[in-house]
């Protein structure tokens, strides 16, 4: 099965009071399991799966997310064993020429429970400082992990994305010895979480997923709240890799639940070719709805969102959401 990835144009949205321009440039996301990838599923462990003109034409559609022992239940039964054992996935799909020199990522939001990934047979190697036997990406079904793979795809034409991945001790990676227990279903295998493509401008702000690229976007945290007024801080990290000095206004609003810009500044910045510029901010936030648990007599988990919008020349070449929940905790001497 072969997906095609074509270019569309973002809607142009309202983002508080501002209307960002030129939203063709600005950052697109595309599903990657919208259509099935192909599944193989046994004890043998074809290792040239990874190269691109394997023939997979035998093997199950499944979708994405998937977990390949999901039957092995604890339905009527005390004791249940799992299988554990290593699988293959792969996706072919042709990619729009009209994306070339844009910025690609791939992000898998969680793979139970090693992988090793492959785009159109290059190995994609993760960041981990422990020894591993084999190749591997990634390690760890609870946390997500992006690769960045602009110069590995082939643009107007096919290519394949292949994942080795294993639930099993003495696989191909190094076995954590954490988060492997049945009790909570951590003994369930495959790409347990959506898979995701972003496409940005070289201009742009990282994805917050830290691993394997050690980069992040944004940090928004509370430094103070009362129902009067709220210190929130916003650090924003601006990444250049058009090649080029590029003069950069990053603009950063918090917009309440009805739209409506509550703060909101400008800072511009010259980046040179393969820096990230963190902008450091502090906002007020003036009479604050604070956030409470759900069901608290005090009030509801109100959320703001907050934007990061960064331009080059005047044009809109990302926009960056996030969420923030204004609020503190603290207790007296009986803890409460």
């Amino acid at each position: 099965i072969i997906m095609a990835l074509t270019a569309q144009l973002i809607p142009i949205v309202q983002v508080g009071a501002v209307e960002t321009d030129s939203v063709e440039e600005c950052r697109e996301t595309i599903d990657m399991g919208e259509t099935p990838w192909k599944f193989m599923g046994s004890d043998v462990d074809p290792e040239t799966a990874k190269q691109i003109d394997y023939d997979d034409s035998s093997w199950q559609n499944v979708g994405i997310p998937h977990c390949f022992n999901d039957m092995d239940t604890f339905t009527n039964t005390k004791n249940v064993s799992f299988y554990k054992g290593t699988v293959w996935y792969r996706k072919t799909f042709t990619m729009d020429a009209s994306y070339e020199g844009k910025k690609v990522f791939l992000e898998f939001e969680g793979v139970n429970l090693g992988a090793a990934v492959y785009v159109n047979g290059v190995f994609k190697p993760g960041n981990t400082e422990v020894e591993q036997p084999d190749e591997v990406t990634h390690v760890g079904g609870f946390l997500p992990f992006t690769l960045d793979i602009t110069d590995d795809l082939n643009y107007g034409g096919e290519n394949v994305i292949a994942v080795r991945v294993s639930n099993a001790n003495g696989s191909f990676f190094t076995w954590p010895g954490f988060g492997v227990k049945n009790d909570f279903g951590m003994d369930y295998g495959g790409i347990v979480c959506p898979v995701y493509m972003h496409i940005t401008n070289p201009v742009h702000i990282p994805s917050d997923v830290y691993s394997p690229i050690e980069k992040w976007g944004a940090y928004i945290a509370t430094l103070s709240a009362d129902e009067e007024q709220a210190e929130v801080a916003v650090q924003t990290n601006v990444e250049n890799e058009s090649g080029e000095s590029q003069r950069v206004t990053l603009t950063t609003q918090i917009v309440d639940a009805d739209g409506a810009v509550v703060w909101e500044k400008s800072e511009d910045a010259d980046i040179d070719p393969g820096e990230i510029r963190m902008f450091d901010q502090r906002a007020i936030v003036e009479d604050p709805t604070l956030w409470y648990p759900n069901a608290s007599i005090y009030g509801t988990p109100y959320l703001y969102k907050v934007y990061s919008i960064v331009k080059t020349g005047g044009v809109t070449v990302d926009v960056y959401e996030n969420t923030l929940g204004i609020r503190t905790i603290d207790w007296d001497t009986d803890y409460c």
